[in-house]
């Protein structure tokens, strides 16, 4: 490995790597992973019912398909080092579309408004290490195998990473919809 002279060099440098491996068994395995979350998505029941927790499912949905994309490209490109953590935010957002079909209260204990508010508080005002993470405590997964499947991973390798939370979703909705700029400073 090489020293990072500039920016530019490195996006050069992990293009050739990109383009070098277009032929390796892993891009037919993303492309057919593509197309099937574009069919499931465009076929799958995703109800607009107006129900936040069904909106909430659907952007799941989203999130996992961005995240499959984004750590094929980051290894893809030579960079596997950087997938864990986009993994990460996929299985949390798994974890907690299966809480929430396995009991509806899994919703409200995944948002946990109040502790939540109370640790982003203290975060603000220098004070977060001494509040806890939040847990959410689920019911009526304990038996569920694939739960159990995806909490093993996210307690194995991937641990480290992005976190999921409401605001990670607020941030994903923002930069879906709103529209780009129109002007010329990005313009080379």
């Amino acid at each position: 490995m090489s020293a990072i002279t500039d920016w530019e060099t490195f996006v050069l440098a992990s293009r050739s790597f990109f383009d070098g491996n277009r032929g390796s068994p892993l891009f037919g395995l993303i492309q057919t992973l593509d197309e099937l979350y574009r069919v499931v998505h465009a076929n799958g029941s995703f109800p607009k019912t107006g129900i936040e927790r069904d909106e909430f499912i659907r952007k799941c949905f989203v999130i996992c398909h961005r995240a499959m994309l984004a750590a094929a490209t980051n290894t893809a490109s030579g960079l596997p080092e950087d997938g864990p953590g986009i993994t990460r935010r996929a299985l949390e957002a798994a974890k907690v579309c299966l809480a929430i079909k396995a009991h509806p209260d899994n919703f409200d204990e995944w948002k946990a408004f109040e502790q939540r508010s109370v640790r982003w508080s203290a975060r603000a005002s220098g004070g977060g290490r001494r509040v806890p993470p939040v847990s959410p405590r689920y019911t009526n997964l304990s038996s569920d195998p694939f739960y159990r499947e995806i909490q093993g991973l996210h307690r194995g390798a991937i641990r480290r990473g992005c976190a999921f939370h409401p605001r990670v979703l607020r941030r994903i909705y923002l930069e879906t919809n709103l529209k780009p700029r129109r002007d010329n400073r990005h313009k080379p």
